[in-house]
């Protein structure tokens, strides 16, 4: 039985009036909702401006009472930046290893590096054992004078048995050289 004793007009209107009554309680909710949030929000707010007021101010204070001794302690701190930039600066026409490594391994040889190990025996002498695939005898040949131009100074080991083959030649080189 849906109202049927009500006229149509009257229904109508009753439900547009039901319908501006859910909306209105909708929106009511929604803004309390909103105004919770804010107002859980504002302690949290209040808290970090206070914080960051509080940090300023004593940073504030901090650079006025020790501003000679901060002076100081940069000057001093910029001093040995110096020395240390110019003792990489002398060394910047020493060969690296990372320079060696890079010349070894990348380059338009057709060798392939199987393996490479590193070994430093005392302070003054670096030992670097290589182990691949070369396609012909003279491309090994190539590359060990490769290496030998690398390090000036340094030794190439290449055993002697290894140029027996003259395709795949399987090979172990040793590169000595001097850190000093």
């Amino acid at each position: 039985m849906r109202h049927r004793l009500i006229p149509v007009a009257e229904r109508r209107l009753m439900h547009r009036e039901y319908l501006s009554r859910v909306a209105v309680v909708s929106l009511c909710m929604l803004s309390a909702a909103v105004m919770l949030g804010v107002a859980a929000l504002f302690p949290a707010d209040t808290r970090a401006r206070l914080a960051d007021k509080a940090a300023v101010d004593s940073a504030d204070r901090a650079s006025r009472a020790a501003g000679s001794a901060d002076l100081a302690a940069a000057e001093t701190d910029l001093n040995a930046s110096k020395s240390i930039l110019a003792a990489l600066s002398a060394d910047a026409d020493k060969p690296r290893l990372s320079d060696a490594v890079r010349a070894i391994s990348v380059g338009h040889s057709p060798i392939m590096i199987s393996s490479m190990s590193f070994a430093r025996q005392g302070t003054s002498t670096l030992t670097i054992s290589i182990d691949g695939i070369a396609p012909t005898r003279s491309d090994l040949l190539a590359w060990k004078g490769r290496l030998e131009a690398l390090a000036p100074g340094a030794t190439v080991e290449l055993p002697i048995a290894t140029l027996a083959k003259s395709t795949d030649v399987n090979f172990s080189i040793r590169l000595t050289a001097n850190l000093k």
